[in-house]
């Protein structure tokens, strides 16, 4: 699998649900903002904000976002996705200093090539982006797209800070404090690696990731709610925006699975790159915990690698599933229409 992550911030209402999924780094950030397609939200990021999550040492990633400019940047131009190796930025996308005019650059600092053109105020777009980590870069290592069109391509240069040739892990959505409160707005984030089969190892083109959740109850039920039952389960993980302790559901018997049926799509999409489930969960005891994702498709139940839970805090814990795992090929809208998705118990 070459998808690394998806992000719709639908489901962020505070910082601590930001904090589940994502590492901030200063910053602040807003939630109740209309999403690109008029449903759903948009992430605002506020004075210098930006937002960190691991890689595994990517020499090339792809990745994509909806982005409207609400202002001018300012003097502290915003680079929206810069690839870092522990902790030293070896090269970043992002805006020339008081305009909309975007740029790569070495570090965060030293432009390599300046795109052609410029944003517009107000307006959406979807910009996608090939960075290569590399001293010596080859032939369309570096490459900008805004809505399909390619606006800068580069083919020679050096995009790399530290002595290694990778990133171990990537920022996304630096804001401008300059902007006195007039922030950008980001929606329907992707990012993958060049290492799978097409199309998982090129551009996605102009995308939504939409959030859909437990509507009903599924094959099996055997957690326990917050309501002292196993009796429709779904309804204390239907959250629009995830309320902690307020309702969830657990377990502590390993092999227990919880299953529920899921909200329909808003569109009937002409592709789905991928299903990616998450689940908000923590341990509440001592000693070594584990679970996993379940998919029901087909009558039958797949399961993720597992993850292990925190004790007392809540994090978000992501899996991707490119393709159906009972039919192989991309899911179709269909598919999901009779999708179970749950959480496992594995130790």
């Amino acid at each position: 699998m070459t998808l690394l992550y998806l992000d719709s911030f639908d489901s962020y209402a505070a910082d601590a649900d930001l904090n589940t999924r994502w590492t901030r780094n200063g910053g602040a950030f807003t939630y109740a903002t209309t999403g690109r397609s008029g449903s759903g939200k948009a992430l605002s990021i506020l004075a210098e904000g930006r937002l960190e999550r691991a890689l595994n040492n990517e020499a090339v990633v792809y990745f994509g976002f909806a982005y409207k400019a609400p202002a001018l940047a300012g003097a502290a131009a915003p680079n929206w996705l810069r690839l870092v190796e522990s902790g030293t930025v070896q090269c970043s996308l992002g805006l020339l200093p008081n305009t909309l005019q975007p740029a790569f650059k070495r570090g965060t600092t030293t432009t390599i090539a300046v795109a052609p053109r410029l944003f517009r105020i107000g307006v959406w777009y979807y910009i996608e982006g090939k960075m290569t980590v590399a001293n010596t870069l080859s032939t369309a290592g570096l490459i900008l797209k805004v809505n399909g069109e390619t606006w800068l391509q580069v083919d020679s240069g050096d995009s790399q800070v530290s002595v290694n040739a990778y990133a171990n892990s990537f920022t996304f959505g630096s804001a401008d404090s300059s902007n006195l409160g007039a922030y950008p707005l980001y929606d329907d984030f992707y990012i993958l690696n060049d290492s799978g089969p097409a199309p998982y190892n090129t551009f996605l083109g102009d995308l939504r990731v939409d959030t859909i959740r437990p509507n009903g109850n599924g094959t099996t039920s055997n957690f326990t709610g917050s309501d002292a039952d196993s009796v429709d389960n779904y309804l204390h993980i239907d959250d629009v925006d995830p309320d902690g302790d307020s309702s969830y559901i657990e377990s502590q018997t390993v092999g227990h699975i919880d299953l529920h049926t899921l909200e329909s799509l808003a569109v009937t999409p002409a592709t789905i790159f991928g299903v990616q489930p998450v689940s908000i969960a923590k341990k509440t005891d001592t000693g070594p915990r584990t679970a996993s994702h379940v998919l029901r498709t087909g009558a039958t139940n797949y399961t993720s690698s597992a993850f292990s839970p925190s004790n007392g805090s809540y994090l978000g814990f992501p899996a991707i599933w490119e393709e159906n795992p009972n039919t192989v090929v991309p899911w179709v809208n269909a598919d999901i229409t009779g999708l179970e998705s749950g959480i496992k118990v594995e130790t």
